[in-house]
């Protein structure tokens, strides 16, 4: 069990690092779930910009990550 445990720990985490390197921002986490955040897309040398977009990640027993849009 604490295999298990520790296994999913790592995916998580390297799931995790994957979303910074794309831009992510980590606004919280625990043990089955993250909110990460997003930059808007609509921007113009970064003078206007859209609204930040949300994203609940949550992990299921296995590792494995389903994303959906907070609004």
């Amino acid at each position: 069990m604490a295999e298990a445990l520790l296994t999913r720990n790592q995916e998580i985490e390297r799931t995790l690092q994957k979303k910074r390197a794309q831009g992510y921002r980590i606004e919280s986490q625990n043990d089955t779930q993250a909110v990460l955040l997003d930059r808007g897309r609509r921007r113009f040398f970064n003078l206007l910009r859209g609204d930040d977009l949300r994203y609940r990640l949550s992990f299921d027993e296995h590792g494995h990550a389903s994303s959906r849009a907070i609004a």
